[in-house]
């Protein structure tokens, strides 16, 4: 009897603190919340110009080129291999794997001139945005 007596009076508080069919609306509906869809941004450009060569490493080889790089990318540009460390103001350039070693830095607008081993090739930084930088090699 216990038993039912207290399924009883959890029936009638369940019943009275949901509201049975007669039961009026919330004085204050609850805020519903608002989502908004913003466009993600270009996860490729940012605000950096576009590079005439885009990602092709390869075009800078053996020939004038303009390429996207990012923090850490190593390529061969006129010959001449190198390894670039871009952060939010510059990019560094430094020869890569050679028993000298040449670094210089750069900041949009500058230019530099590496030259190893009677190779040479004029680095210019044309921007930098946080990790990625668009430079071109000639």
């Amino acid at each position: 009897m216990r038993g039912s007596l207290v399924l009883g009076v959890g029936v009638v508080l369940l019943a009275t603190a949901c509201g049975g069919p007669d039961a009026a609306p919330p004085a204050n509906p609850p805020d519903t919340p608002s989502i908004t869809t913003l466009p993600a941004p270009d996860a490729d450009t940012g605000d950096l110009p576009t590079a005439r060569n885009g990602t092709d490493y390869a075009a800078c080889g053996a020939s004038a080129c303009e390429v996207q790089v990012v923090d850490g990318t190593r390529l061969t540009a006129m010959g001449i291999r190198l390894r670039l460390r871009v952060d939010s103001r510059r990019v560094r350039f430094t020869t890569d794997g050679y028993s000298s070693s040449v670094q210089v830095s750069g900041s949009p607008g500058g230019r530099n001139t590496i030259g190893l081993s009677g190779r040479q090739v004029t680095a210019r930084v044309v921007a930098v945005q946080g990790d990625r930088a668009v430079v071109s090699f000639s």
